[in-house]
């Protein structure tokens, strides 16, 4: 196990969901997810990776897992951090699926533990994936 906190969704593509309604919520979507840090490690960038669930009964498929076909994608920060138990780790990902190469955008930052109302966080990725 290499995470340092909890696994969250950044993209949701409900397709059921653009069969009647409009789509461009599909298109355009922006995350703020916050992750906080549950032991001590470093810090060297985010995991990302695919999980398909169709309902019905039918199985879970995610690419965290051995045997899909589904890549896993790394998104490295530009230097280690050093991370411990209570710090959290606050990621913007705005997801542009309206160009013919779609385009992410993360940004993150890192409030140590107890500094939160005493300095401003430190941003450690401002990235562009498209």
């Amino acid at each position: 196990e290499y995470g340092v906190s909890p696994a969250q969704p950044v993209e949701i593509l409900q397709f059921g969901r653009a069969l009647t309604e409009d789509c461009e919520s599909l298109h355009r979507q922006t995350r703020e997810l916050q992750f906080e840090v549950d032991r001590e490690s470093v810090l060297s960038g985010f995991a990302l990776h695919v999980t398909i669930d169709c309902g019905g009964g039918a199985p879970i498929i995610s690419s965290a897992e051995p045997g899909t076909h589904w890549d896993n994608c790394l998104v490295l920060i530009e230097r280690d951090v050093q991370v411990r138990p209570g710090d959290v780790v606050d990621l913007v990902v705005d997801i542009d699926l309206e160009r013919k190469d779609p385009k992410y955008s993360f940004k993150a930052q890192l409030h140590p533990r107890g500094t939160a109302d005493v300095e401003p966080p430190a941003l450690i990725l401002d990235t562009v994936i498209a």
